[in-house]
């Protein structure tokens, strides 16, 4: 699809849904239940898990009590803050890398659209937890339902400019494919999900018809440990989790020689 015809169908949605939004308070969309990476943590109790990625680079990832992620941290600094409402929904996220960003999101829902709106704001505002006065930009990811609602294509208006679709299987989700809108049609990031019995195994992620990482699931379909492509002096590097509960921490990382 050619580049200008693909913004244009981008912002044909996003005047459609400027034009005719039918607000509907009582429909909520759990987003984060089309992610089973993300919807993974859910319900077993982790408090945080550690990320041993090589080389003494070392990720912490903390929960909230439902599982969801509300910050991570890297060498010890912080990169991202999120906070949640009861649907699972991101409601307040300030990504504290290289060019920090801080976001409020709010969410609407018209025909067979569900819409997410992520507004940027300042610094002080998000701290103070209070609406800018000074509103630069707002970014909209529109999400296509099917029949059933289940969530079909994102689109991301932001500065990604992306088109994600999603196929299911019995219920579960069994692929994600982005498409860079900018980019070459050969510019296209995917992710497999496999299941046994119903749990999340194993996540492939393919970046340009390229196997970069994979993904391996305990029994609980809680990860065990990832197996990447690194540079050419380490071809594939091996990622080790392990993780802190409520009650007991696993003091052990957790690595393919440990599940043979």
């Amino acid at each position: 699809m050619p580049v200008l015809i693909r913004l244009k169908y981008c912002l044909f949605c996003v005047v459609l849904l400027l034009s005719a939004c039918e607000k509907d308070g009582n429909k909520t969309i759990n987003l984060c239940s089309i992610d089973p990476y993300e919807s993974s943590f859910w319900g077993k109790g982790v408090k945080y898990m550690v990320a041993d990625m090589g080389r003494g680079i070392i990720d912490t990832i903390f929960f909230d009590s439902y599982g969801n992620c509300i910050r991570v941290s890297s060498f010890g600094r912080i990169q991202l803050l999120k906070e949640w409402d009861e649907h699972h929904r991101v409601i307040r996220q300030a990504d504290l890398g290289e060019f920090p960003a801080y976001y409020i999101c709010s969410y609407d829902t018209m025909d067979k659209f569900y819409v997410e709106k992520m507004r940027l704001m300042s610094a002080i505002d998000w701290d103070n937890k209070l609406d800018s006065l000074y509103e630069r930009d707002v970014y909209w990811l529109l999400f296509r339902l099917d029949d059933s609602g289940k969530i079909t294509e994102k689109i991301d208006t932001t500065l990604n400019h992306t088109i994600t679709k999603y196929s299911y299987e019995d219920g579960k989700l069994i692929e994600k494919r982005d498409t860079f809108l900018l980019g070459d049609e050969g510019y296209v990031k995917r992710w497999s999900y496999s299941y046994n019995d119903g749990i999340l195994v194993r996540i492939d992620f393919y970046w340009g018809g390229v196997l970069n990482t994979i993904d391996y699931f305990d029994d609980r379909g809680l990860i065990k440990y990832s197996v990447r492509r690194g540079k050419p002096e380490h071809p594939f590097d091996t990622v080790k989790y392990c993780f802190a509960y409520d009650s007991l921490v696993s003091v052990k990382f957790m690595d393919s020689k440990d599940f043979e």
